[in-house]
């Protein structure tokens, strides 16, 4: 897969470390994990990454199904045992930014700004899952869909500036004035990532998705408020010359602490601290995560 080396002008981890002595692997598909891990795995580089976004995409359509979920667990419990067999001389870091939350309500905000007679010309939005951004080209439309948001109790509305507190720093409202976050267990539907037949294509691409063809609504979802439990997830370091420093880390100290643990320098661009101390200062591993 290729690897990510600048966004937004800056450097990757992949470029700081350097693209020869890094790989990336991603999978979307969880009944190929097990075909594809053995080969994906390569001896001599510093930090290797496997992206199971195929245990994200299950969850989605299968977090209602407790025999398919448990039986996703154990495939999943033989792909880290597989990768702590050979990976006795690395650093090994099990990563997930996220847990989910089943769906139990749906908010139809496209059917509401329609019933509020809202006109093209007044509103531009964007519709996810979790979360829609507004811009208000009249103070008719302004006043109408804040209000009905501010009463609406099923999740918090923020302006642009109020991200910050979450590490999310815009500077002008380009990617949106206003944000409405859901709370757990609501979703707006349908979205802009919604359409009938694209449903049907990924139902019968994967099997992992082929709820979708009983309904086209997310079983569970994340994307949340980050103070929700759905959005907590974990960061284990298998490695026993390591000790971590705190109880809780955000997800902008991953960065950080891969470069920590490859004993490379955190360019000022970063804002993360590391969250592991070496125990044997003389110490350096190579990472696969």
């Amino acid at each position: 897969w290729n690897m990510p080396l600048n966004f937004g002008g800056l450097d990757t981890i992949f470029n700081i470390i350097g693209e020869d002595d890094c790989c990336l692997f991603y999978e979307d598909r969880l009944d190929r994990l097990a075909e594809n891990l053995n080969p994906a795995f390569v001896k001599g580089k510093k930090l290797q990454v496997y992206d199971t976004h195929a245990t994200d995409l299950f969850t989605h359509w299968n977090i209602d199904d407790e025999e398919r979920m448990q039986s996703a667990y154990l495939e999943i419990d033989r792909q880290v045992a597989w990768f702590h067999g050979i990976c006795k001389e690395k650093g090994i870091m099990l990563l997930s930014d996220h847990g989910q939350q089943r769906v139990s309500e749906t908010i139809d905000i496209m059917g509401k700004i329609r019933e509020f007679g809202i006109g093209d010309s007044e509103i531009s939005y964007f519709v996810e899952a979790s979360k829609t951004r507004f811009w208000f080209h009249s103070s008719g439309a302004r006043e109408k869909v804040l209000e009905y948001l501010a009463g609406l109790g099923k999740g918090t509305l923020l302006h642009f500036e109020e991200l910050y507190k979450y590490n999310i720093k815009f500077d002008d409202d380009r990617y949106g004035e206003y944000y409405y976050i859901t709370d757990p267990g609501v979703i707006f539907h349908p979205n802009d990532f919604y359409h009938p037949l694209g449903n049907i294509y990924l139902a019968l691409r994967d099997r992992a998705q082929r709820p979708r063809l009983k309904s086209p609504v997310y079983r569970g979802y994340h994307g949340h408020l980050p103070h929700n439990e759905c959005e907590k997830g974990f960061m284990f370091l298998l490695d026993s010359e390591y000790k971590s420093r705190r109880e809780e880390v955000e997800i902008i100290d991953v960065a950080p602490t891969v470069l920590y643990l490859l004993g490379r320098q955190k360019p000022l661009s970063l804002e993360g601290v590391t969250a592991y101390e070496i125990q044997n200062p003389g110490r350096k591993c190579n990472i696969s995560a």
